[in-house]
């Protein structure tokens, strides 16, 4: 039988899975969304910037 922490994680993985990034969650109160824009940011913002690998660069 999982424990009430094993619970909340599920619930909270599945809360993660069934969301996306939508540009109105740097205004949401909710946890998750929140998390979700930040995340979408620092993705952005990696992809914008290529490899950061010194050894790659031309």
């Amino acid at each position: 039988m999982p424990t009430r922490r094993e619970e909340d994680l599920s619930q909270a993985a599945d809360e993660v899975a069934t969301n996306n990034y939508q540009p109105s969650d740097y205004q949401s109160s909710s946890f998750t969304e929140k998390g979700l824009a930040v995340t979408h940011e620092q993705v952005s913002d990696d992809y914008m910037e290529g490899n950061n690998d010194p050894a790659k660069r031309p």
